[in-house]
């Protein structure tokens, strides 16, 4: 057991304490900038990888079941809106009477909904994506994801002739469109 001297005290000092406040303090402050940049990278992940899973599995029910998959924008979660932006949310079902544009009709059965992040822009230079098991597009088809706040670089999903669905990172930090 070691014993200190009488009349010396065992611990930190004042001093000592404050300086490593100090040091704390300021290392958090630097970290918060990061942190920011950090949670909007995540934002916009979790959203291209919940769109990409919505797509993926629209296009394996279109060939599963031999019948029309849409994947379409929408503002109250049970039809497709026209004038939505993906941003807004989107839902995916199968299309069993083919109507265009898409429409949930009584019967069809709603694969999945997704609300969408506000903080989150979704642009495509498409309104809807249909997938048929036998069919293929004529060109790709893209989806623009980017955080509002423009502290992140934004990314893009492909969706390429066949319906398979890439993701690609954009390097330089765009302004959300």
């Amino acid at each position: 057991m070691n014993k200190t001297p009488k009349g010396t005290a065992s611990g930190l000092s004042l001093v000592e304490l404050l300086a490593t406040v100090a040091i704390i303090a300021v290392l958090g402050v630097a970290s918060i900038p990061p942190m920011h940049q950090w949670v909007a990278r995540q934002r916009i992940e979790a959203a291209a990888n919940d769109l990409m899973h919505d797509l993926h599995a629209a296009r394996r029910q279109a060939i599963a079941h031999s019948l029309p998959a849409v994947v379409c924008p929408t503002s109250n979660g049970t039809q497709c809106t026209t004038n939505a932006s993906f941003g807004s949310g989107w839902l995916s079902f199968i299309n069993a009477d083919a109507d265009s544009p898409p429409q949930v009709d009584i019967g069809e059965t709603i694969l999945s909904v997704n609300t969408g992040d506000p903080r989150v822009a979704i642009l495509s230079n498409r309104r809807q994506f249909q997938f048929n098991g036998r069919a293929r597009r004529a060109t790709n088809g893209s989806i623009t994801l980017c955080d509002r706040s423009a502290s992140t670089p934004p990314q893009t999903l492909t969706v390429s002739y066949t319906g398979r669905v890439r993701r690609n990172r954009i390097d330089s930090a765009g302004v959300c469109p």
